[in-house]
């Protein structure tokens, strides 16, 4: 089934006429019946009954059922030619305490995420996507998360971070004082 084919039989079913088909679709009458002719081959069942000299066609039962699926078929495809498009998104898992979520990253977050709606609404460019996802837990299950799930994990005296998941790395964001 290809999608040429498709389109032939949607446009066939709006107008209901093989010759105004093949003027909306911008070719010979000849290709839109070859495209039908092969669909149906391709489907094994008859989806218009066409009159000899009548201009009109009309679903036959497979037909009429088979409407809705070439409609999401179409959908399917178009969607698919978008995503293929797109550049992929980073995923970016945090997780951290709650104090370090809202009192000093909340800004980042929310600059993180406006720069990325911002993106996404260019029509021609999808770029610099991400996708966030920011926990607030104690400090110990960030320990035990670490090792399986987020790519950032800050506690209360460390920051963890996990490089291409193989390398597990500390950094100090300040030093106590002892005064």
């Amino acid at each position: 089934m290809k999608t040429e084919q498709i389109e032939t039989f949607l446009m066939i079913t709006e107008t209901k006429n093989l010759s105004l088909a093949s003027k909306n679709l911008f070719i010979s009458q000849s290709a839109v019946s070859h495209r039908l002719r092969a669909l149906e081959e391709h489907l094994d069942c008859e989806l218009f009954i066409r009159g000899r000299g009548e201009k009109l066609v009309t679903l036959t039962q497979k037909g009429e059922e088979f409407v809705e699926i070439a409609m999401r078929w179409k959908a399917l495809w178009r969607e698919t030619r978008i995503w293929a498009l797109q550049e992929s998104k980073m995923n970016l898992s945090v997780a951290s305490i709650d104090s370090l979520n809202t009192c000093v990253f909340s800004n980042l977050y929310k600059e993180l995420i406006n720069n990325n709606n911002t993106d996404n609404k260019k029509a021609s460019e999808s770029s610099n996507g991400i996708t966030l996802n920011v926990s607030s837990h104690w400090s110990k299950t960030i320990y035990d998360l670490i090792e399986n799930n987020p790519n950032l994990g800050n506690v209360d005296h460390s920051i963890f971070i996990e490089i291409c998941n193989t390398t597990l790395t500390c950094i100090s964001l300040y030093i106590r004082s002892s005064r």
